[in-house]
């Protein structure tokens, strides 16, 4: 990957960036005090039946966690007319329950939710966009050199780098692209003198972190974005056996991509989307008894399609150390070397697309 092609891609990304910047002041309105907690809600609907979430709770002070609203109705409307349920699965925490069917393309998607207490909410309608783009997904593994201190002093790092080409369907109808990253791989516990091998378990992490990847299909017409780098990490233990790069990349509406390119904004200089922020960022949720009322949040109607590229550690060029090599056990052997199910966000159930 040459200092060129990083280049180039900021260059699209500040692009697409360029309006958040220059109307940023202009779109923010701070009306609530220091101190107050308003009201969050971000879900989506997509073309299938993954990522059919919905979030609901209060927003926190920097750095704390949410506080999360149990007990809530949120029923799915096609072009206006009930058809599913998003039912709570842990506090604040619901999925949609729509299991034969998912929303259709050109159809339109809302919102409505009832809190405990008997307020109401809905989200503005938006329309199910169609398949705008493709992406192919690859990785770079290699050994660069890394400056540490002032002095100039460099290391080698074996660094592996997440990179993807997007071909453009139609260049000359405008769409709005966001992308996600998530990496899924196996963690095995230690050998013990048993007869079977302990099974793996499966870490998942959404490793977007506060980068918000947009493109803008209006502004900028390309037949494929070349080269975006999405991601780079230090080669460790967690690519000693499989390791998966998912790229989610989502199609939505004009006002989506607006909301998103003020959060990435806001949430690059202060903290977590769902932090109490400095300026609320108004959302699509309203209240129709109380118009004033401002609601934190996002409820998205978006195609959604999933890439993956699969790193194996035995086909890397360098050596890779196994998480939980000793047997016997040494006295500081991390505790998940023995259990697991003890890191955060691991199931012991194998992934649908594991060995595809």
């Amino acid at each position: 990957m040459t200092a060129k092609v990083r280049i180039g891609f900021l260059v699209l990304l500040s692009l697409s960036l360029s309006f958040l910047i220059s109307t940023c002041s202009e779109v923010v309105d701070l009306k609530t005090g220091q101190g107050d907690r308003l009201l969050v809600m971000y879900g989506k609907v997509t073309d299938g039946l993954a990522g059919n979430e919905l979030f609901i709770g209060l927003t926190s002070d920097i750095g704390a966690e949410q506080e999360p609203i149990s007990g809530a109705e949120a029923i799915l409307l096609e072009d206006g007319v009930p058809i599913a349920t998003y039912r709570e699965r842990t506090p604040g925490n619901y999925r949609l329950d729509l299991e034969n069917d998912s929303a259709r393309v050109g159809r339109m998607y809302e919102l409505q939710v009832r809190l405990p207490d008997g307020r109401e909410y809905r989200s503005i309608p938006a329309e199910m966009p169609g398949l705008a783009a493709i992406d192919k997904v690859r990785f770079d593994a290699s050994v660069v050199e890394v400056e540490v201190n002032q002095a100039g002093l460099e290391v080698s790092r074996n660094l592996i780098q997440l990179l993807v080409d997007t071909e453009i369907v139609d260049q000359e109808k405008d769409f709005y692209l966001k992308w996600d990253i998530v990496e899924t791989y196996s963690f095995q516990e230690r050998i013990r003198n048993t007869p079977i091998p302990p099974p793996p378990c499966f870490v998942t992490n959404n490793t977007t972190g506060q980068n918000v990847f947009l493109f803008n299909g209006e502004e900028i017409k390309v037949p494929v974005i070349k080269d975006q780098l999405f991601s780079t990490s230090e080669i460790d233990s967690r690519f000693a056996f499989d390791y998966y790069f998912s790229v989610i990349q989502t199609t939505m509406n004009r006002d989506a991509y607006e909301y998103w390119k003020l959060i990435g904004q806001i949430s690059n200089s202060q903290g977590s989307i769902f932090d109490q922020p400095a300026a609320p960022v108004p959302g699509n949720f309203r209240n129709p008894n109380a118009p004033e009322e401002e609601v934190l949040g996002y409820f998205e109607v978006v195609r959604s399609d999933t890439s993956r590229v699969r790193v194996r550690g035995d086909q890397l060029d360098f050596f890779v150390s196994i998480p939980c090599p000793t047997l016997p056990p040494e006295t500081n052997e991390p505790p998940e070397c023995l259990a697991c199910l003890l890191i955060k966000n691991s199931t012991d159930v194998q992934p649908y697309f594991w060995f595809e």
